[in-house]
């Protein structure tokens, strides 16, 4: 009866040691997977990406008050400008538009 007794007890422990192994070799693989994840998720969302100073100088913070609110209004005043071309260039088409009289 020992000697069933033990090779029972080799079998069992060749399982837990295969069943382990199988455990681990998991572990590892969720782990590759959920780090390569980030990468991915911090590279589409642009997590660290542009870490050139010129690229942070011209997009004024909102923790920076008085930059924020220059860079707004010199938004619209070159929004106003271009507004501004578009219609002195529709009054010069139709300045130079002939007018005919009502028939």
């Amino acid at each position: 009866m020992q000697a069933h007794s033990s090779h029972l007890w080799s079998l069992t422990s060749k399982a837990d040691f295969l069943s382990m192994a199988l455990l681990r070799m998991t572990a590892v693989l969720l782990v590759g997977v959920l780090v390569l994840a980030i990468l991915l998720l911090r590279r589409a969302y642009g997590g660290a990406g542009s870490t050139n100073a010129s690229d942070k100088d011209l997009i004024p913070r909102v923790e920076n008050a008085p930059a924020f609110m220059t860079a707004s209004m010199q938004a619209v005043i070159l929004k106003l400008r271009e507004q501004e071309k578009e219609l002195e260039r529709l009054h010069r088409a139709n300045a130079s538009v002939p007018k005919t009289p009502p028939a």
